[in-house]
């Protein structure tokens, strides 16, 4: 009797841990994600409303802002683009268009993209498959990290269960199994953003062979273009657009 309270038999269950796990996992995601999520939709429901009332300008401020702050629907982003369209800013409509393209996958509207970009000489919109792909890995990021998570928190709870039923060879596996799971997940985390883009927002933005206004002129960039962003020095940035690299001011760029 006196032994076995001093060497009690552990009960562990695993299932019942990773439950619990999982449970405070999305417990702690939801409330992160509720107050922006409350803050967007009461901005979008704002902005429709401005749009239904033809209040085009305060819509498109409305949305720009919604855009700014890291959200956006299709909708918005197709609303968004007609103003910009027919009030004359094809650069700021292209952006739009393209980032309902990456969501949907709607073909028609890469096909209007291409449209406007010949015809208002606008650059850097040109995909690479490549770049498609890193698009689409960024935009499933955070389901695929709370996933690895989960897997990873569950093998580690598997391993602690193994440990305890001294079942070495399963151990080993399981964390092997673990270790690649983890690798993955820092590739997910670090590496899947893909490039860094901005579009120009000046008319006339030199492209200068230097970070300086005397380093001399590589060429001229029409607003709306869009560029590859590479590094930062004081107030100027290192790009790319059309196989050409410069610096240019920040104060051009929209990021």
């Amino acid at each position: 009797m006196k032994a076995h309270m001093q060497n009690p038999e552990l009960n562990f269950y695993p299932r019942k841990a990773l439950l619990i796990v999982i449970f405070a996992v999305g417990c702690l995601l939801h409330t992160q994600a509720l107050p922006t999520t409350l803050n967007s939709d009461s901005l979008l429901i704002a902005a429709d409303a401005q749009f239904n009332q033809k209040s085009y300008q305060e819509a498109a401020e409305s949305y720009h802002q919604l855009f700014a702050n890291g959200w956006s629907s299709p909708s918005a982003l197709l609303r968004y683009a007609w103003i910009k369209e027919t009030s004359g800013q094809p650069g700021e409509a292209v952006y739009a268009l393209y980032k309902y393209y990456l969501i949907t996958e709607d073909q028609t509207a890469y096909n209007k993209v291409l449209e406007l970009t010949d015809k208002y000489r606008i650059s850097g919109y040109e995909q690479s498959e490549s770049e498609y792909l890193f698009q689409k890995l960024y935009a499933y990021r955070n389901l695929v990290t709370i996933i690895l998570l989960v897997v990873s928190a569950g093998l580690m709870g598997l391993s602690v269960y193994y440990r305890h039923k001294g079942l070495t060879r399963s151990l080993t596996a399981l964390q092997y199994t673990n270790l690649g799971v983890l690798t993955l997940l820092f590739f997910v985390v670090n590496f899947t953003s893909g490039p860094d883009k901005a579009v120009i927002n000046q008319e006339g933005t030199y492209l200068m062979k230097g970070p300086s206004a005397a380093a001399g002129i590589a060429s001229t960039i029409a607003k709306g273009d869009l560029v590859t962003v590479k590094d930062d020095q004081d107030i100027w940035v290192r790009v790319t657009v059309d196989q050409k690299e410069g610096w240019v001011k920040a104060t051009a760029l929209s990021r």
